[in-house]
C-alpha cells in the first residue's frame, strides 16, 4: 500500500502545485466522468481492457509530457483525450499498473471548454456507491469535492505492499470550475494497482 501510495502522492502533488483555475465555461457531463473512471481507467485496472476505445484521442504534443511525474513509466506514450485540454496516460511494468488522466497546465479557456463537469454536491458520494460495487472504499470518507481535498478509494489491504496481491486504489482532484461555481471540472484521476498481464 505504501509503494502505490508514493506513486498517487507524486501525481497528486504535481497537479496541487497548479495553482486552482476557474474556467470561463465547464459543461457538465457526469456521465461522461463516470465512464472514464469506471468504465475506462478501472475496466484497464482491474478487467485488463483497453482504455478510451471509441474516445478521441491522438498523441499528445512533445510539451505536455513536462506536466507528468518523471517516475511514471511509458510518457512518450501520453495521449489528448477528448481536447486538448486534457491528456491521458496508462501502462504497467513489473511492479505495477496505472491509468492517469489530468488537465493540462492552468487548464486554461484557450486549450478549450472544460468537459468533465459535474455537480459538487454530493459528488465524492456517488463516487463512492459506484465504487463500494466493486469493494473499494473511500478514505476519507464524507467529503467534499474540492481543490484542497485528497479523497482516495481502494481496496482492502492484502497485507501486500507489491506484485499481483497488492490492492487497486484511486484518486482524484477538481482545479477549475463554472463561473458560479455550480458545476466542477474533475480535471484529475490517477490510479495504481498490481501488474496485469500486457495490453496490446
Amino acid at each position: 500500500m505504501r509503494l502505490q501510495r508514493t506513486l498517487l502522492m507524486a501525481c497528486v502533488l504535481c497537479v496541487l502545485a497548479i495553482r486552482p483555475a476557474y474556467a470561463d465555461e465547464v459543461q457538465s457531463n457526469e456521465p461522461l466522468v463516470m465512464r472514464l473512471i469506471f468504465e475506462e481507467c478501472l475496466g484497464f485496472m482491474l478487467h485488463d481492457r483497453m482504455p478510451f476505445q471509441g474516445l478521441a484521442i491522438r498523441p499528445a504534443p512533445s510539451e505536455v509530457k513536462g506536466e507528468f511525474p518523471a517516475l511514471m513509466p511509458q510518457r512518450d506514450q501520453i495521449v489528448e483525450l477528448l481536447s486538448p485540454r486534457y491528456a491521458a496516460v496508462w501502462g504497467d511494468d513489473s511492479h505495477n499498473r496505472y491509468c492517469m488522466m489530468r488537465s493540462i497546465g492552468d487548464a486554461s479557456p484557450l486549450r478549450g471548454p472544460g468537459l468533465f463537469g459535474v455537480n459538487p454536491a454530493g459528488f465524492l458520494a456517488r463516487v463512492t456507491k459506484r465504487a463500494s460495487k466493486l469493494g473499494l472504499t473511500d478514505h476519507p470518507s464524507e467529503l467534499k469535492l474540492s481543490p484542497y481535498v485528497v479523497p482516495y478509494w481502494s481496496q482492502p489491504r492484502t497485507g501486500h505492499v507489491s506484485g499481483p496481491l497488492r490492492p487497486v486504489m484511486f484518486s482524484l482532484l477538481t482545479n477549475a470550475s463554472s463561473d458560479d461555481r455550480k458545476i466542477a471540472d474533475v480535471s484529475f484521476v490517477v490510479m495504481s494497482g498490481p501488474p496485469l498481464r500486457k495490453v496490446h
